[in-house]
């Protein structure tokens, strides 16, 4: 039973490495924009489903639709608000500059979900885990 859950674990985590390889490959073949922001992105993603299913009592899988939305609803907020003026004050060399703002994004992303998490590593008690 085990190796059947190490084997389920490793392909969910493929899931999620191969899922955000796509979404770098997809912003620079399209933008020529490379996103250091990418890992904290999903951080930001990961504790999101955290608090939806540790205290608000969500399914897992559900909290996955509600996770989803806000985020595509953040990037597209960082997109208009954001990288679009890098875009357009930088012409063609927008790149360095829109490397540089996600840095920075990833920097306070990371501070400030240390601040309201801490540094402590947190798992979610589900009746799939059996610790619900």
């Amino acid at each position: 039973m085990l190796l059947v859950q190490a084997i389920l674990d490793g392909i969910m985590l493929g899931g999620v490495y191969s899922t955000l390889a796509l979404g770098l490959s997809v912003a620079y073949g399209v933008m020529h924009i490379i996103s250091w922001a990418t890992g904290e992105t999903l951080a930001i993603g990961l504790f999101l489903a955290f608090v939806l299913v540790n205290n608000l009592g969500m399914d897992p899988y559900v909290s996955i639709i509600f996770t989803f939305i806000a985020l595509g609803a953040l990037g597209f907020f960082m997109q208009k608000t954001m990288i679009n003026r890098i875009i357009d004050r930088s012409g063609d060399r927008a790149g360095p500059n829109a490397l540089l703002f996600t840095a920075g994004y990833g920097y306070v992303a990371s501070s400030v979900l240390e601040m309201i998490f801490g540094t402590l590593s947190r798992s979610a008690n589900t009746a799939y885990t059996g610790k619900a």
